[in-house]
């Protein structure tokens, strides 16, 4: 059993891709924790914010980052801000998802094209 990689990065980086990619090659399951909050909620995440404010999204992202790293073996593309509060890293680091250097990947990129137009958050 090995632990879970974590792929870090701003917002439109490019983790989601970068997440397929990778389990895609080391033959891991994916996971995403902007698509696992919608899931969770049926909501988008610029709704989200404007409901419950930066702070409740972050509380809800917490619990869906604890939810994750619950698996094995798992790429997680991390949200832009999963790693923003120690609360956050230490979740994921209780369940073998560590937030440090030894277990994330970052990536860096810039918005392109559709999705780019398509894609505002706060």
């Amino acid at each position: 059993m090995s632990r879970n990689l974590c792929l870090v990065g701003m917002m439109g980086a490019g983790k989601s891709t970068v997440a397929e990619l990778v389990g895609a090659r080391l033959g891991r399951r994916v996971a995403d924790t902007d698509e696992e909050i919608r899931g969770w909620t049926g909501r988008s995440i610029p709704d989200l914010f404007a409901e419950h404010g930066e702070q409740g999204f972050r509380d809800l992202e917490r619990r869906v980052v604890e939810e994750l790293a619950t698996f094995h073996d798992l790429v997680i593309a991390l949200a832009g801000g999963a790693v923003l509060r120690d609360d956050q890293r230490r979740a994921a680091a209780r369940r073998r998802c560590a937030c440090d250097s030894r277990n994330q990947v970052w990536t860096s990129g810039r918005p392109c094209g559709r999705r780019a137009r398509r894609w505002r958050r706060p």
